[in-house]
């Protein structure tokens, strides 16, 4: 009994010059690699019982007629194919439509995007509103850097009005040193004394 050959499920995305096609099988082994100017073919074993596999993609457009770039991991093939007339997009990959053939979302860029938005984020920090992503300026917090009112850090003064002791509100180490003079080793009990007593 021969085998049942089987479609392998089919990604694909586009660039004005390339197609980017992930042919997605666990552990495939290719038998046969082909392009054409109007056509690709694949074929092979995968999966854990090695089932045979084959698909033919009749391209929408012409493509470069040599051997393909591939990547092999395993669990997939990518295949990178050139146009042969860079340019528009193209409606889609085959002429026909294919149940196995989807759009490959995490692979896809819009025709208007930039190569500097290629990134997976599409800029630095990916977000709007600058470095970091997030409105107001630096460290995302209305009020400037830190997100403090008034500027970096804030009116020193108004924060210590605020909390209660306007700002002269802290007493410096001069005006605490004044008048002590070792006052307080005065006034502490004289602990030798203490224990002499008790031992005797």
């Amino acid at each position: 009994m021969a085998d049942i050959v089987l479609h392998p499920q089919i990604l694909w995305a586009q660039r004005k010059d390339t197609l980017l096609i992930t042919v997605t099988v666990d552990d495939f082994k290719v038998s046969n690699l082909t392009c054409t100017e109007n056509k690709l073919h694949i074929e092979g074993k995968g999966g854990p019982e090695q089932k045979s596999y084959k698909a033919e993609l009749d391209f929408y457009d012409l493509v470069e007629e040599n051997e393909p770039k591939t990547r092999i991991s395993s669990r997939e093939i990518f295949i990178v194919v050139q146009k042969k007339t860079p340019g528009p997009y193209w409606p889609r990959m085959t002429k026909t439509k294919l149940p196995y053939l989807k759009t490959d979302f995490n692979k896809w860029k819009d025709e208007d995007e930039s190569d500097e938005e290629d990134g997976p984020m599409g800029g630095m920090g990916g977000m709007p509103g600058g470095m970091g992503g997030m409105p107001g300026g630096m460290g995302g917090m209305p009020g400037g850097m830190g997100g403090m009112p008034g500027g970096m850090g804030g009116n020193l003064e108004e924060m210590m009005a605020q909390m209660g002791g306007g700002g002269a509100a802290f007493p410096g180490l001069d005006d605490l040193n004044q008048g002590s003079d070792d006052s307080d080793d005065e006034q502490l009990p004289d602990l030798e004394d203490d224990t002499v007593e008790t031992k005797s």
